[in-house]
């Protein structure tokens, strides 16, 4: 089976250009984040009529009412037909976009990326739950940390970014931090993304708004005060100071473990003798 692998001049698959019709009479994509820490209101005023929003399946967490701007519903999808969210998500967020907002849905399928690099896959072809679908191994497959899964906005941004130079993507909210409400899922390289993230903006290829940090992080700040020193030079030694602070952090780690090994054990032997544990397990693992 041929690897699937999309040379770096290349426009992409049939399937990328009818989806890039739905981005490409817009200058302005706002990708906005499922954030509970995100004011949609803020995020409509901060943006001109004629920018396109695009949402994912989980935007109940910021849309409380129904969006009538310009907008595209993006989803991640186990393969062609089946979403990772499941039908139920999926209607209750196509049920927030008024009559005409919505321009279109757009499949995402990304997969873990494997350890031993390009992954062979049959090509996806088109959906019939979706309107457009995007097969996005090709893209991550090259960079993505081996074992763990692109999320979805990041995706979308890149994707975005490199097949629409011409247009502003800013990212809504996508700061890559823990809120209190919502969990972040460990699948996902957090570090990696908000770090590609970061070089996009500071290049001018996106922007970053409503959280996600742009030109004025700290290592500016720095580069801005201390301007005889270089930006390499400054990146080293933060780099050193960040590698001792977690290195001191994984010391406070074990120990905790350490101590915690005997309540940690009474808590398995209590959860095994409860009715239907066994049963529960099964259905976590799959």
């Amino acid at each position: 089976m041929a690897q699937r692998m999309v040379r770096d001049d290349a426009p992409g698959p049939e399937e990328w250009r009818k989806a890039l019709a739905l981005f490409s009479g817009y200058k302005r994509i706002a990708l906005v984040a499922n954030s509970e820490a995100l004011n949609i209101g803020d995020v409509e005023a901060a943006n001109s009529a004629d920018t396109l929003f695009v949402f994912f399946t989980r935007c109940p967490r910021v849309l409380k009412r129904p969006f009538s701007r310009a907008s595209v519903l993006c989803h991640r999808m186990k393969d062609p037909e089946r979403f990772n969210e499941g039908e139920k998500h999926v209607e209750r967020a196509r049920a927030l976009f008024a009559p005409g907002a919505l321009k279109g849905e757009v499949g995402i399928i990304a997969h873990d990326v494997p350890k031993s690099g390009a992954k062979p896959y049959s090509p996806v072809g088109q959906s019939n739950s979706v309107g457009h679908l995007l097969d996005l191994d090709s893209v991550f497959f090259p960079f993505y940390t081996p074992d763990m899964t692109p999320t979805t906005g990041f995706a979308m941004a890149i994707w975005l970014v490199e097949n629409l130079p011409d247009a502003k993507v800013i990212l809504c909210g996508f700061t890559g931090v823990r809120g209190p409400d919502f969990r972040m899922r460990t699948m996902h390289d957090w570090t990696l993304e908000q770090t590609v993230l970061r070089l996009l903006s500071r290049s001018g290829r996106l922007e970053q708004a409503f959280g996600g940090r742009s030109t004025n992080s700290t290592l500016d700040r720095l580069d801005r005060r201390f301007p005889k020193l270089s930006e390499a030079d400054i990146a080293l030694v933060a780099a050193d100071v960040l590698s001792d602070r977690i290195n001191a952090i994984d010391r406070l780690v074990s120990m905790l473990w350490s101590v915690s090994r005997a309540p940690r054990a009474i808590h398995r032997a209590l959860a095994g003798l409860k009715p239907g544990a066994k049963r529960m397990g099964r259905d976590d693992d799959r």
